[in-house]
């Protein structure tokens, strides 16, 4: 998984707020603290083998759930902290934090098992998000993708994210 502040070949990329008006999901549910390790296993899965993994186990990988509840990467936006279940288990999952050095909210994490991509989950996750952030008040939000990572930048383009490096 990629953590914050590494030293890492990352894209910054920025959406305007005021700019979008997405459908809103019926589905999305608010992340609980409880589901701590079941959120572990997503991210180990949805990161697992592609070029955002580093090597870590589940138990690790929920460890670092854990500590972005905790605020680990700053304060959790936590009405923007979604997951969409399917088949009575969660199938994706989006974290915004606050982001100190931009001044906005950060999508921190977005991740979707391996059986349930090409669902569209993530979009649905990250554009309910959005709208929650829009509600808050929020004008602009960012998000780093590591370079190379075509399928998110894919994503988080058709959106309306720009990069800005």
């Amino acid at each position: 998984m990629i953590h914050i502040g590494e030293q890492v070949n990352r894209i910054l990329m920025k959406l305007n707020l005021d700019e979008i008006n997405f459908e809103r999901s019926k589905n999305a549910k608010k992340i609980k603290k409880e589901d701590s390790f079941a959120l572990g296993e997503v991210m180990y899965e949805a990161y697992k083998g592609t070029i955002d993994y580093d090597g870590e186990t589940i138990d690790e990988a929920a460890e670092e759930v854990k500590g972005t509840l905790d605020g680990k990467y700053g304060h959790l936006i936590d009405s923007a902290c979604l997951t969409l279940e399917n088949s009575n288990r969660i199938a994706s999952a989006i974290f915004f934090t606050w982001f100190e050095d931009e001044e906005m909210p950060l999508l921190t994490f977005s991740m979707t098992r391996v059986s349930e991509k090409g669902k569209g989950f993530a979009k649905e996750l990250i554009k309910e998000s959005l709208m929650r952030l829009k509600e808050l008040k929020y004008s602009k939000c960012c998000l780093f993708v590591t370079e190379g990572n075509e399928p998110a930048i894919s994503i988080y383009k058709s959106i309306g994210f720009k990069s800005c490096s």
